[in-house]
């Protein structure tokens, strides 16, 4: 009885904290797309092999979007953490004891995994599966190398088809601009490309990145150069490559534009203005705090927000709510926590739209009172666009 008992706390906690999770990442990020899920086998043992820059963020994503129930492997030092430990166990994670972790005993992996313990676990994998060959072991033998180091090769083939990797980080930087300008049209979409589009249209460009730079290095020296200097202008104008899009500056279009966006700010201005006022401590010190506590770490970066994030606004919360308890009493004081995070998100949202005008309005006056330097980015932009596209051509056929 007391087992059952435990379990559906257990359950009932993990239920709990893969809401807020996924409520956390929506807030976090603007879009999150799921693609490949269809791939994800719905019967039987599978191992998520993932790319993992980020400590807490990549396990959130999975547990609160994967298809199937995900156990999670969790180096064991991070269970005696008072909070990621809290976490750790709450989700059901399954300690690894790692040689180089202090106070840590590699044969204790042998109990994690026997067949008598283990939880049937489903990790989520967005590319192509792929079967792994049982090895028989007698009691106590340690994995042959051979198949160890095929595996990790296999691995690693794997994570390459549907990761974005290069030698140097400006290879990044010069791809993610290439890909704006590509992208961009002249009409506006009636949706952005998703995700996805723009993950296959980057692996394009980096494969073609390495090939043009070897073969054409002039020719790649030259696109380089002008990419550079599109951004510069666009950046002294204060505009994306996407808001060149002449199709939008239409007077039926700027009219409905313009009543949509000025009612919605209208409505949201006095709870973000509220918002603000309320969450700018807690903002500006869960910064301070991750940037402190990271030191250069950019993979555990976002991980201190999230966590500090976690802790700091709902003591803001309860900072509030105390206070308007003092002031008008326990009713009001439910209803002020209540509605503080909303007003919180209502900032969220009103100065996320207010950036989208402000970026429209910069190229509808550019558009309108100095056509000759928009037309003129224009024309600079369908240049960059065609020479990438007749490079790529080149790829093809080298």
């Amino acid at each position: 009885m007391a087992g059952r008992t435990r379990r559906r706390r257990a359950v009932a906690v993990r239920a709990f904290f893969r809401a807020l999770f996924a409520l956390i990442l929506r807030i976090f990020f603007r879009r999150i797309e799921v693609s490949g899920a269809e791939r994800v086998p719905r019967h039987g043992a599978v191992i998520f092999v993932v790319n993992h820059p980020s400590g807490l963020i990549d396990p959130a994503f999975l547990l609160c979007l994967a298809p199937r129930r995900v156990s999670l492997l969790a180096k064991a030092p991070l269970f005696r953490m008072p909070v990621i430990g809290f976490f750790c166990r709450a989700f059901q994670a399954i300690p690894v004891h790692r040689r180089q972790d202090a106070s840590s005993d590699p044969s204790q992996n042998r109990e994690t995994f026997d067949t008598g313990t283990f939880r049937s676990a489903a990790l989520l994998y967005f590319g192509e599966p792929f079967a792994v060959d049982a090895v028989a072991l007698a009691p106590g033998e340690e994995p042959p190398a051979g198949p160890v180091r095929e595996l990790t090769a296999r691995i690693e083939q794997a994570l390459t088809a549907v990761t974005l990797q290069a030698e140097q980080a400006e290879a990044h930087a010069l791809v993610d601009r290439a890909q704006r300008i590509v992208s961009a049209q002249d009409e506006a979409p009636a949706s952005p490309p998703s995700l996805a589009d723009e993950f296959v249209l980057r692996r394009r460009l980096l494969t073609g990145y390495d090939v043009v730079r070897a073969q054409w290095p002039e020719r790649f020296a030259a696109l380089a150069t002008r990419i550079d200097r599109y951004e510069a202008a666009l950046s002294a104008a204060g505009l994306d490559p996407r808001q060149l899009a002449p199709g939008r500056f239409t007077l039926g279009r700027v009219a409905g534009y313009v009543g949509k966006v000025a009612l919605l700010l209208v409505l949201l201005l006095p709870a973000a203005l509220v918002g603000v006022a309320v969450h700018y401590p807690a903002y500006r010190a869960v910064g301070f705090v991750a940037t402190g506590l990271a030191k250069g770490a950019e993979d555990a970066l976002a991980s201190i927000k999230v966590l500090a994030a976690m802790l700091l606004f709902p003591v803001t919360w309860i900072g509030v709510a105390a206070a308007v308890s003092l002031w008008q009493g326990t009713e009001a004081a439910v209803l002020a926590f209540a509605v503080a995070p909303l007003t919180a998100y209502a900032a969220l949202v009103f100065f996320e739209r207010l950036d989208r005008i402000i970026g429209g309005a910069r190229a509808l006056s550019l558009f309108v009172f100095r056509r000759w330097a928009f037309l003129r980015l224009l024309a600079e932009r369908h240049a960059i666009r065609e020479e990438i596209v007749q490079l790529g051509r080149a790829v093809e056929t080298s």
